[in-house]
């Protein structure tokens, strides 16, 4: 009992302090790659909808628009600035994770562009009116 307990430790100790070593994401604080795509994602939108308002307004504040639009982001996720920026830090300096992530989010995002092209079978041709016949 005694040599198998020791054998465990032996096994358990240095994996236990090559995980909290890694630094790992969630262990620090990180958002997880699943977080991060969709946080970027909305992000990346938020952008595109600042370069669309102020191409139509040359009035338009874009630089504070776009903080604005980045705490609505953090807040609709329930995270904080910080916590996005400390994940995006840790992605940068890992860069087979960052690749991961971009790899994931560029995923993400075409299946979130194809959901918009997809029929709406509320309507008889799926692009939100009736079908007409034609002769």
């Amino acid at each position: 009992m005694r040599f198998q307990f020791k054998k465990l430790l032996t096994i358990l100790l240095p994996a236990f302090f090559f995980i909290t070593a890694c630094n790992l994401p969630g262990l620090g604080g990180e958002m997880s790659i699943d977080e991060m795509k969709v946080v970027m994602w909305d992000m990346m939108k938020a952008d595109e909808l600042n370069n669309l308002q102020a191409t139509k307004d040359t009035a338009f504040a874009a630089k504070k628009m776009n903080f604005a639009y980045y705490e609505q982001v953090f807040k609709l996720h329930n995270i904080t600035r910080e916590q996005f920026y400390r994940s995006l830090k840790y992605y940068e300096s890992h860069p087979p994770q960052m690749k991961i992530l971009i790899d994931s989010l560029d995923l993400y995002a075409a299946r979130e562009r194809n959901k918009l092209y997809q029929p709406d079978v509320r309507y008889g041709n799926g692009f939100g009116r009736t079908a007409t016949p034609t002769h």
